[in-house]
C-alpha cells in the first residue's frame, strides 16, 4: 500500500526547507551550501519548527547527507537543549562515515531527551518513527 503524503505547511528560509507532512512528521531539509549546524541556523529553525507544529512536537526527519563539516560543541549543546521542544523522535540521513562518526559521539556525549537514530534513506528513517510507539 503506498501511502499518499500531502505537505501540510511549508517553509523556505535562508538554511534550507522545513516542512509539516500529512502522516504528521516534520522534516528539515538543509540548503546544500549547509556544511553543519550553527547555532544562528538552529535558532531561526526552531522559530520555525514551533510556529508549523502550534508548539505540539513531532517525529521529525532532518536530512544531513551533504553535511562535511564538524558541529561546534556550544551547538551541541543548544541542540541537546532544545530538541524535545519540537521533537518526539529524530530520524537522521547520512551519507559520510565521518559524519556518522560525529554524530555517534554527540548521541554518547549528550544524550539526547528523544529517541535519534541514523539511517542512511529517508524511507528507512520515516519507517522507524512510524515504528515507535510514541504519544
Amino acid at each position: 500500500m503506498v501511502e499518499n503524503i500531502e505537505i501540510l505547511k511549508s517553509v523556505k528560509f535562508d538554511y534550507g526547507i522545513i516542512e509539516l507532512r500529512s502522516d504528521d512528521i516534520l522534516t528539515y531539509l538543509p540548503n546544500k551550501d549547509v556544511k553543519s549546524f550553527t547555532i544562528p541556523q538552529l535558532k531561526l529553525a526552531i522559530d520555525i519548527f514551533l510556529d508549523i507544529t502550534n508548539g505540539n512536537p513531532k517525529l521529525y526527519f532532518c536530512d544531513i547527507s551533504h553535511f562535511t563539516d564538524s558541529t561546534s560543541a556550544e551547538t551541541k549543546t543548544y541542540m541537546k537543549s532544545t530538541l524535545h521542544l519540537f521533537a518526539k523522535a529524530f530520524a537522521v540521513t547520512e551519507k559520510s562515515a565521518f559524519i556518522a562518526y560525529l554524530a555517534h559521539i554527540f548521541l554518547y556525549l549528550y544524550k539526547p531527551e528523544v529517541p535519534v537514530k541514523l539511517f542512511k534513506t529517508k524511507l528507512e528513517a520515516i519507517t522507524w518513527m512510524k515504528s515507535l510507539e510514541i504519544k
